[in-house]
């Protein structure tokens, strides 16, 4: 009561005595700010700190869900019309069409540039000029340029125009040249990064296995960096043909469970089988499922069976699928977080480990249910989307006197889902 107390005198006499800024950036900018306390104290920054508050009201419009909240916030900013709210303007990306074109109308008045180029300027500029620190940096100019989401046509010649700034537009420009890719995304970039310090006679190795598979209509995935990078180029030369013919009539002769689609017309209410999509399907999809054919074949997931003994009670068991002498491997990571046992958070360590490795994997078990909800679910197609990364779910049915029934599931990073098999992997003896 005090402090309410001290922010309604402050703001009556239009003092700042009582309210520092610290305060009213706490007030203004989260999203779950209070909404009549964030616009008494929207005013109160607007007549006190008239320099950082275009900044603040701007960070706020970014954070809000809120529609209602957004068109006022925004009302403020056309008020206000600061140079200094633009990079927060570029980063905002609202649902509804008509707050979109008030923003971009907006930022055309204050920079007088059309869009995008006023955003392209942001993307580009040089960070050394910035107090920001690095990562906050690089977060927000992915955030404008993710927002962008140009056509390939424009943002390739925008990067073929321009002396990069950053070490943003250096990536970018880097994968363009050397891998005819644009990433497009903040996980993208990052990796990407990675890829870019690795060692010269690395880059080239890469290089030319992509070159290999690109005379096959192939177009360079970050994705699919671990795979490339560990497979034999004499692998990498293997034609769709031959792939698809060990492929097929395995997955045809296989016991197959489809998991029921959460509602008609969701994102798991699709086809599962391989013969119908096998032409969408790129050619690191083939040689990933050759591999996971080979290692359920080999009927030996010792690495499973150990994953298994970890606590379960508070989390999915999950982790990556490295290639190591010719063979997967299914390495348990500890979760990051442990908040259910229907997630997987990741780890900072699976993090920095998956762009070396050739999927990530995890378990849904259903041995303690009725309902046999074999394969991803929406959350999973998602988030292979949303990472650029393969998965192979792991659907735990049935111990039975030899193991444990289990369904694999392949996902890739366009959420194309392939049911593999129903198999007995696992000897609990």
């Amino acid at each position: 009561m005090l402090f309410l107390s001290a922010f309604a005198n402050a703001a009556h006499s239009n003092t700042t005595e009582s309210i520092e800024p610290e305060t009213l950036k706490d007030l203004i900018i989260p999203a779950s700010a209070d909404r009549a306390r964030r616009f008494e104290a929207v005013e109160l920054a607007i007549s006190s700190y008239p320099e950082s508050a275009p900044v603040w009201i701007a960070q706020a419009l970014v954070n809000t869900p809120d529609l209602q909240v957004a068109e006022l916030l925004l009302q403020k900013l056309e008020y206000l019309s600061s140079p200094s709210s633009i990079k927060y303007l570029a980063m905002y990306h609202p649902q509804n069409k008509q707050l979109k074109e008030r923003t971009i109308k907006l930022c055309k008045n204050i920079t007088q540039t059309d869009y995008p180029q006023y955003a392209l300027a942001i993307v580009n500029q040089d960070q050394s000029k910035s107090d920001l620190p690095e990562f906050q940096m690089t977060s927000d100019i992915c955030k404008i340029w993710e927002n962008l989401n140009l056509p390939r046509s424009d943002a390739e010649k925008w990067l073929h125009s321009i002396t990069p700034q950053n070490t943003i537009t250096r990536t970018m420009k880097f994968c363009l040249d050397r891998f005819n890719c644009i990433p497009s995304t903040f996980i993208e970039i990052v990796q990407f990064r990675k890829l870019e310090n690795m060692p010269k006679p690395e880059i080239l190795t890469l290089k030319n296995k992509f070159d290999i598979l690109a005379d096959h209509g192939y177009l360079f995935s970050i994705g699919d960096l671990g795979l490339l990078q560990n497979l034999p180029i004499e692998t990498i030369k293997t034609s769709r043909e031959n792939l698809e013919s060990v492929i097929s009539p395995y997955l045809q002769n296989a016991k197959h469970i489809s998991r029921p689609p959460a509602y008609r017309n969701a994102a798991n209410d699709k086809p599962d089988d391989f013969a119908g999509q096998k032409d969408s399907l790129t050619i690191t999809d083939l040689l990933r499922l050759k591999l996971i054919i080979n290692y359920i074949s080999q009927n030996n997931q010792k690495d499973i069976n150990s994953s298994l003994t970890q606590p379960t009670d508070k989390s999915e068991i999950g982790g990556l699928i490295h290639l190591k002498n010719d063979s997967l491997v299914f390495q348990y990571y500890t979760p990051g977080k442990s908040i259910g046992h229907h997630r997987y958070i990741e780890s900072q360590q699976l993090l920095s480990d998956a762009p070396n490795a050739i999927a990530r994997w995890h378990i849904h078990d259903q041995r303690n249910t009725s309902r046999n909800l074999a394969g991803p679910g929406i959350d999973d197609i998602k988030y292979a989307q949303n990472l650029n990364s393969a998965i192979v779910i792991i659907t735990l049915l049935q111990d039975t006197a030899t193991g444990i029934t289990a369904n694999f599931d392949y996902v890739n990073s366009s959420g194309t889902t392939i049911d593999i098999t129903v198999t007995n992997i696992v000897n609990l003896h």
